[in-house]
């Protein structure tokens, strides 16, 4: 099914890097990523990329995560709550030594709200200093995006106002899965009437042939 872009900015205009690595100690840094916008009714969250490479030799699976909004978009935005939608796995050891653009596919759809503010991150656990997964930005702020957040270890959030990742999200109808599910209960329903009323007749018939 076709993709809608629901919010970008250009990888072109990378010039900086942040690296996500020891998650699993508190104050090591387990997510990084930046709000968007909304501005199409009728979505939900299909996929997004994100500009990555690796350092060393990282393992293990990056997830892209979507969450609800807090602060202010585009200065102090931050993620809050649980994830709303997790994308499946990308295994980090694939990463190149040199930047690239990474897929995340959301298999479990999650409607998108127009006209709300959303954050998402990529996410990877990892143990150390020496192999590790950096994410690409823009070290300013770009007017009409949202900024740039992260996620650290202990879970907390934090923010860089003057930061603007490379960044693709998308979206695909939302409409589609409910349409098919009610043409399925249509459909059932139909032949199931279908049936009733042969049954119905055939009975009829036969008290009318006796």
């Amino acid at each position: 099914m076709a993709e809608t872009l629901i919010d970008s900015y250009s990888e072109a205009n990378v010039n900086a890097e942040w690296e996500i690595l020891d998650g699993v100690n508190p104050t090591g840094y387990l997510s990084a990523g930046v709000s968007f916008e909304v501005t199409t009714s009728g979505l939900q969250i299909s996929s997004c990329k994100f500009y990555l490479k690796k350092y060393g030799s990282p393992t293990g699976n990056m997830v892209a995560k979507l969450y609800a909004h807090s602060g202010t978009f585009g200065v102090s935005s931050i993620g809050t709550g649980s994830p709303l939608a997790t994308s499946g796995g990308v295994d980090a050891s694939t990463l190149s030594t040199s930047y690239g653009l990474v897929t995340f596919t959301f298999s479990t759809s999650y409607a998108l709200i127009n006209g709300t503010y959303y954050v998402i991150v990529v996410e990877w656990v990892g143990t150390g200093f020496v192999n590790y997964i950096v994410i690409g930005y823009k070290s300013e702020h770009v007017t009409g995006h949202g900024n740039f957040c992260y996620q650290k270890g202990d879970l907390s959030w934090s923010y860089n106002g003057t930061r603007t990742p490379g960044f693709y999200v998308y979206g695909s109808p939302a409409a589609a899965t409910s349409i098919l599910k009610v043409a399925g209960v249509a459909q059932a329903s139909i032949s199931k009437l279908e049936s009733v009323a042969l049954a119905s007749i055939g009975k009829v018939a036969g008290v009318a042939n006796s």
